[in-house]
């Protein structure tokens, strides 16, 4: 039974609900049951409906006046946008790495991030191998030293360990070519191929959402 301290109790619900969300305890499309999750966590519904609003604004769940809370829906339009996004994004992280001479420091990064992958390749769960391929995207980020496009990433990181989840449970994703998508970026960096890694970001996104989504 989970103890809640006094303060911020609507921010201790938050992380909670957050945490069930993405070790997948609430799956995805899945409704909450506020009167279930105010007792197993002893607070009344006014903090729940709070760290719920939260959440909502987060995109991790939906809040309809009929049917209630529930976990985000994995439509095709919800996958594509996210990948649009992040995308975007790892796209303007390498431009700022270009323009401040970060290079370097880039490919140091993500040669860790490469091997922690690959050491999860057979033996990690895939919960563990989604936040090591999104902590690879994520070199794009730190290395720029800009602390707003972190932010922003780090909003959407969750949103993005989701479909990417998604895709190596429901979608038969090979963990082999998603290490093989990484490496052949890896590369176009260390050889200086810059328009290669842009057309290589793309491609990986691109690819990503399926047809047999909704």
């Amino acid at each position: 039974m989970k103890i809640l301290l006094r303060e911020s109790v609507k921010n201790q619900v938050y992380e909670i609900i957050r945490k069930k969300i993405l070790s997948q305890e609430y799956k995805l499309g899945e409704k909450i049951n506020m009167l279930n999750l105010s007792k197993e966590l002893q607070v009344s519904n006014t903090p729940i409906r709070e760290a719920l609003s939260m959440l909502e604004k987060d995109g991790l769940i939906t809040i309809q006046q009929n049917s209630g809370p529930k976990v985000m829906e994995m439509t095709r339009e919800c996958f594509s946008e996210i990948a649009e996004a992040a995308m975007t994004l790892i796209l303007g992280g390498y431009e700022l790495c270009l323009t401040k001479n970060l290079k370097a420091e880039l490919i140091k990064m993500m040669a860790e991030a490469l091997e922690q992958q690959k050491r999860f390749e057979s033996s990690g769960t895939d919960y563990d191998f989604a936040e090591a391929s999104i902590c690879f995207d994520a070199c794009f980020i730190k290395v720029s030293q800009n602390s707003k496009l972190d932010l922003f990433f780090e909003r959407l990181f969750d949103l993005l360990f989701l479909i990417v989840l998604y895709d190596h449970q429901n979608v038969d994703v090979d963990r082999r070519a998603n290490i093989g998508e990484h490496q052949l970026i890896f590369d176009a960096i260390k050889t200086g191929d810059d328009e290669m890694v842009r057309r290589l970001i793309k491609l990986h996104y691109a690819r990503m959402p399926r047809a047999n989504r909704k």
